[in-house]
C-alpha cells in the first residue's frame, strides 16, 4: 500500500507573475512530491536510474516550515494518477514537485510528459513501453490548479525533468502544453535536456523558504547546478498565465 495521503476549467492565458510566500501567510500551505530513482534497477526502464527521490526529499527538507508535506511518493509508489485529472493529489496541495525522467512531445506524438515506470500499481509488471500511457503523465491528461471541495489547490508546480516545458517551436505542441494550466500560477521546468543534481533541491527550497519568488529561486538554483553539465544548451523555463520566461544556462 502507498502512504496514506492527507488531502486537506477555466481557460488560462499565459502571465508572468512573481508570487512570494508572504502573500499566503494567513493560511497553511501544503506540499506534495513524486520522485523516482530506480527506473532501470527496479522498473526495467532503459532510460536509466535517476536521483529524483533524493531531489524531492532535499527540497522538502529545505522548505522547512514554509509548507506542510501532504504526500511524498517514491519509486514504485509514484504513479501517473498523482498528476493527472482535476482530482489528482497534486491538485490538492499548494506546491507540487516531480523529479525523474521527462519525455519530449516529439516522442509521444505531441504531448510532453513526466515519465514513470509503474503502471498505476506498486506491483509488477513494470514499464511495458516508453510510450505506454500508464507510465507517462502527459500534457493532455494534466489539468492543474482547480478542483472542488477544498480551499487548497495547486498554485506552484516544479517539473525537475527533461523537456517537460519544451514545445520545439511547434504551435500544435504549444497549444497542447497550454492544457496543463487550469488555475496554477507558475510551472517551473526545462525546455531542453537537463542534469538532475539533488543538491539543487536544497538550494531551491532554501531560497523559497527565505522569501525568494519561485521564479527567482528556480532560475538561481538552476544556474548554479545546471551550468556546464551537458554538451547541449540547457534552458530553464518558467511558465505562467500569459508569458514565458526562460534562462539559457
Amino acid at each position: 500500500m502507498r502512504k496514506k495521503v492527507s488531502l486537506l476549467v477555466a481557460f488560462v492565458f499565459f502571465i508572468l507573475i512573481s508570487l512570494r510566500l508572504p502573500s499566503y501567510a494567513f493560511a497553511t500551505l501544503y506540499s506534495g512530491f513524486d520522485g523516482v530513482d530506480h527506473y532501470k534497477s527496479i522498473g526495467r526502464c532503459d532510460f536509466g536510474d535517476r536521483y529524483g527521490v533524493e531531489y524531492v526529499n532535499k527540497l522538502s527538507s529545505a522548505l522547512g516550515s514554509s509548507f506542510t508535506e501532504s504526500f511524498s511518493y517514491e519509486d514504485k509508489y509514484a504513479w501517473e494518477q498523482d498528476m493527472i485529472g482535476s482530482g489528482a493529489p497534486a491538485n490538492y496541495v499548494d506546491f507540487f514537485a516531480f523529479a525523474g525522467h521527462g519525455v519530449p512531445a516529439t516522442f509521444l506524438g505531441g504531448n510532453g510528459a513526466a515519465h514513470l515506470f509503474t503502471q498505476k500499481s506498486a506491483d509488477p509488471p513494470y514499464h511495458p513501453s516508453h510510450t505506454a500511457d500508464a507510465v507517462n503523465a502527459d500534457w493532455s491528461e494534466i489539468s492543474w490548479g482547480l478542483h472542488g471541495g477544498s480551499y487548497n489547490r495547486l498554485k506552484w508546480a516544479t517539473m525537475y525533468c527533461c523537456h517537460f516545458l519544451q514545445n520545439f517551436g511547434n504551435q500544435t505542441y504549444y497549444n497542447n502544453l497550454k492544457h496543463i494550466f487550469n488555475g496554477v500560477h507558475l510551472v517551473m521546468g526545462f525546455a531542453s535536456g537537463m542534469w538532475l543534481d539533488s543538491n539543487e533541491g536544497t538550494e531551491y527550497g532554501t531560497l523559497i523558504a527565505n522569501g525568494a519568488s519561485f521564479k527567482e529561486a528556480f532560475f538561481t538554483a538552476a544556474y548554479h547546478h545546471q551550468n556546464g553539465t551537458l554538451d547541449e544548451k540547457i534552458i530553464a523555463r518558467v511558465m505562467g498565465a500569459k508569458k514565458i520566461r526562460e534562462c539559457y544556462l
